[in-house]
């Protein structure tokens, strides 16, 4: 029994129009965003129109950009403990022991 999922098919061909792209992009020392921007351009619905269904993927696309700014704040976020000279547990300062 054969079952349709059109949202698998989409991302397939997402993922096989960007993976070229990705390494042009890198070859020629270009942000692989603006590369994955094109691609998007290019395969979605106001381009050669090859997204069946649209909505989904913008919810997927929503999701993505949201993973993308929180990695982003995570790996570029100061660390906690800045100058702190004394042992903590918890965000509480604990007495050293002498």
């Amino acid at each position: 029994m054969p079952h349709d999922l059109p949202l698998l098919g989409d991302l397939l061909l997402l993922l096989l129009a960007s993976i070229p792209i990705a390494f042009l992009f890198h070859r020629l020392r270009l942000p692989t965003t603006v590369g994955f921007m094109i691609t998007g351009i290019v395969i979605g619905p106001y381009g050669l129109g090859l997204i069946k269904d649209v909505h989904a993927i913008e919810v997927l696309a929503e999701i993505g950009v949201v993973l993308l700014l929180f990695t982003k704040k995570v790996l570029n976020a100061p660390p906690l403990a800045v100058g702190m000279d004394e042992p903590s547990c918890a965000g509480v300062r604990c007495p050293r022991a002498r």
